[in-house]
C-alpha cells in the first residue's frame, strides 16, 4: 500500500499532437489541428472522505486536474479491501463512474464506495477519455473504522504538527485523531507568543471542542528560550527526585520505500505493540510521532512517520490504531499469559470483560503457536482491521495461532 504513484497512458488513436505557430499582433500563439493526449493529474487532499467511521455508503472525492478539457471523458473509481496482510485483491469492475465536466480542466468528482466491513481498503482512481483509453491511474487508500463516542484513554497520544497554519486540514485531521482513538495532542502551541501565532490558539480552541488534550510545546516559560540551564537539575542524583517521566514523546517507525523503512504492515504491527507494552508498564502518556507524513521523497526517513500520507491517505498503522483503541478502552493491565522471546500474551480488563493481546515477539518472526488455559466459552477472534472470527473454547485451553500483528481475543458476551 506504500509508494502510490500516477501513471499515465493513451491508446495510439489519441497520440497524434500538432500544434503550428500562427503571428497575431506580434504575439505567438498555438492552434491545436488535431487530437492532443492531455496531462492528467488525480489528487486527494483533505476533504476528499478516504477516513470515516462505520461501514456502508462512503462520499468520496478527488480533484481531476488536466491540461485540456476532456470532452466525453469520466472518471471511475474501484475499491478493494485489504487482507490481513495488508494487500489488496485484483480489482475488477469499477466500483462507481462518474462524468467529467465539460469544458473544465480542473474538477472535483464525486463517487459514492460502498465499505460492507472495518478495515484498510484499497481505491484506484482512473480517468478515461471519450474512447474509453485510460489516461491517469492514481492508487490511493481508504480507511474505515469503529464510530467513537468519546475520546479515547488519556495514555495515548500524538505529534500533530498541524497548529501551524493548516486551515480546514487541521481541523478535519483533529476528528480523524479523535476517531483513531488519541485523547492528546503534542504540538507548536506558543502561549505568550499567541499575537505571532494566533492559529495556535486558534488549533488549541478546536482540540478542545473535540475533548482532545493539547500539550503545547515551545511555550516560552524561561526568560530565554532555549537558554535556561539553570531550570535543570546538573546530576542524574537531583534528576531521580523528579520521579519517573511525565510523557515519552516522539517514537515512530517510517515507511519510507527506499531509505530503510519499513512495510505499512510492520509499521503498524509496532505501533500497536508499542502502546500495548505502555499500558502494560504505564509511566505517563506516549506520544507517536507523528500523525501525517510531510513529505513523498522515497529515499528520505523523516518525512514518512505519519499514520496518514501527505495527501490524506490512511496507512494500515491508522486502522490499526482505531481497532486498538476501539477493542482496549481503558482497561488496565492485569496479567501475563505468555512472556518470552518467542512471544507476548497479556491481559487486559478481567473477569468476562477482559481482553487478551498476543503476538509474535521474536525479530522476523512469522508465526508462533501458544496455548492458553482461558475459562471456556465463546470469544471473539479480531485482527488489526477489526474483523471479527468467532472462537470456541472449551476445558482444554486454546492454542492460539500468533503472527507480528497483534490479534485480539474477546469475550463475546462483552462485545
Amino acid at each position: 500500500m506504500s509508494g502510490f504513484m500516477r501513471t499515465a497512458t493513451a491508446s495510439a488513436a489519441t497520440l497524434a499532437l500538432c500544434l503550428l505557430p500562427l503571428r497575431a499582433d506580434d504575439d505567438t500563439t498555438f492552434k491545436l489541428l488535431t487530437d492532443v493526449v492531455p496531462t492528467v493529474d488525480i489528487v486527494t487532499d483533505a476533504a476528499s472522505g478516504l477516513i470515516s467511521a462505520g461501514t456502508g455508503e462512503k462520499n468520496v472525492e478527488v480533484i481531476v486536474d488536466s491540461s485540456l478539457a476532456i470532452p466525453g471523458g469520466k472518471a471511475e473509481a474501484v475499491l478493494t479491501r485489504c487482507d490481513a496482510e495488508g494487500s489488496a485483491g485484483k480489482d475488477g469492475v469499477p466500483s462507481a463512474t462518474a462524468a467529467l465536466k465539460a469544458g473544465q480542466t480542473r474538477q472535483r468528482v464525486a463517487f459514492r464506495l460502498r465499505a460492507d466491513a472495518f478495515g484498510l481498503y484499497e481505491v484506484t482512481f482512473r480517468v478515461r477519455g471519450s474512447d474509453n483509453a485510460l489516461l491517469a491511474e492514481q492508487k490511493s487508500s481508504l480507511a474505515a473504522v469503529p464510530s467513537r463516542d468519546g475520546v479515547g484513554a488519556d495514555d495515548w497520544g500524538i505529534r500533530a504538527n498541524l497548529a501551524r497554519g493548516k486551515g480546514s486540514a487541521a481541523v478535519a485531521s483533529l476528528d480523524w485523531l479523535r476517531l483513531a482513538g488519541f485523547s492528546r495532542v503534542r504540538d507548536d502551541v506558543y502561549g505568550q507568543a499567541a499575537a505571532a501565532v494566533p492559529q495556535g490558539i486558534d488549533f488549541a480552541a478546536r482540540a478542545q471542542e473535540r475533548g482532545l488534550a493539547v500539550d503545547g510545546q515551545a511555550a516560552p516559560r524561561m526568560p530565554t528560550p532555549f537558554k535556561a540551564p539553570e531550570a535543570f537539575p546538573d546530576v542524574p542524583e537531583k534528576a531521580d527526585l523528579y520521579g519517573p517521566s511525565k510523557r515519552i514523546d516522539e517514537w515512530g517507525w517510517s515507511t519510507a520505500p527506499v531509505s530503510y523503512g519499513l512495510s505499512d504492515l510492520l509499521q503498524a504491527a509496532y505501533l500497536v505493540r508499542t502502546y500495548l507494552g505502555a499500558r502494560r508498564s504505564p509511566g505517563g502518556p506516549v506520544f507517536w510521532y507523528a500523525f501525517r507524513d510531510d513529505g513523498n521523497d522515497p529515499a528520505e526517513q523523516v518525512p514518512h512517520f505519519g499514520l496518514i500520507r501527505s495527501d490524506f491517505s490512511p496507512k494500515a498503522s491508522y486502522v490499526a490504531a482505531a481497532v486498538l483503541s476501539a477493542t482496549l478502552g481503558k482497561r488496565p493491565w492485569s496479567k501475563d499469559y505468555v512472556a518470552t522471546d518467542a512471544a507476548r500474551v497479556m491481559a487486559f480488563g478481567t473477569g468476562a470483560d477482559a481482553v487478551v493481546a498476543g503476538w509474535v515477539a521474536q525479530p522476523g518472526g512469522l508465526s508462533s503457536s501458544v496455548h492458553l488455559a482461558l475459562p471456556p466459552g465463546n470469544y471473539l477472534l479480531r485482527d488489526w482491521r477489526g474483523s471479527d472470527s468467532p472462537v470456541a473454547v472449551g476445558p482444554g485451553g486454546y492454542d492460539w495461532v500468533l503472527g507480528p500483528v497483534p490479534q485480539y481475543l474477546i469475550p463475546a458476551s462483552s462485545n
